[in-house]
C-alpha cells in the first residue's frame, strides 16, 4: 500500500510516543498538500490489445509498465498509480515543510519540470521500439 509523501508525513507523526489512536494530526495542522507536476499516459487501443494477446496481455502491459516506471524514476519523478492501461506518474515539487508552501516559484532550482518532460519524451521513444513488445509473445498474438 502506498500513502504518498503526504500521507506517510501524516503516518510517523501518528506513530509518535505521544499520539493515541483516536487522535489522528499531521504536525500542527489537520491538512496536508503536496505540489507535483503529474503525467496521467494510457496505452493506445488497449481494448484492441487485449481482444488479441488474451493471456499474454499481461506480459504486454507488464514490459510496458517497466519502461515507464524505470525512466520516471530515471529522472527523479515516482510511478503514483497504475490502473490496468492507464498510469499516473509525479514529481513532486520542493515545499517549505513549515507552511507547505512552494519554494522559489519563479525559479526552476531542481529542475522538476525539465526532468518531468525528459522523461515523457524518453518514455515515448523507448516505446517505439515494438519488437521489444512482441519478441517473447506466441506467434498466435
Amino acid at each position: 500500500v502506498g500513502f504518498g509523501s503526504a500521507g506517510a508525513e501524516i503516518i510517523r507523526v501518528n506513530l509518535g510516543v505521544d499520539s493515541t489512536p483516536r487522535d489522528l494530526k499531521n504536525g500542527d495542522q489537520h491538512e496536508a498538500s503536496v505540489h507535483c507536476i503529474f503525467l496521467f499516459c494510457d496505452i493506445r487501443k488497449f481494448t484492441d490489445a487485449t481482444e488479441c494477446l488474451r493471456e499474454e496481455v499481461f506480459v504486454f502491459t507488464n514490459k510496458i509498465a517497466a519502461v515507464v516506471h524505470s525512466l520516471c524514476h530515471a529522472y527523479g519523478g515516482s510511478a503514483n498509480k497504475n490502473i490496468g492501461d492507464a498510469f499516473l506518474l509525479c514529481w513532486a515539487l520542493p515545499t517549505n515543510s513549515k507552511k507547505g508552501r512552494l519554494l522559489n516559484t519563479m525559479k526552476a532550482d531542481d529542475h522538476e519540470a525539465d526532468k518531468a518532460l525528459l522523461a515523457t519524451v524518453k518514455i515515448v521513444h523507448a516505446l517505439s521500439f515494438e519488437d521489444y513488445y512482441s519478441s517473447s509473445m506466441s506467434e498466435i498474438a
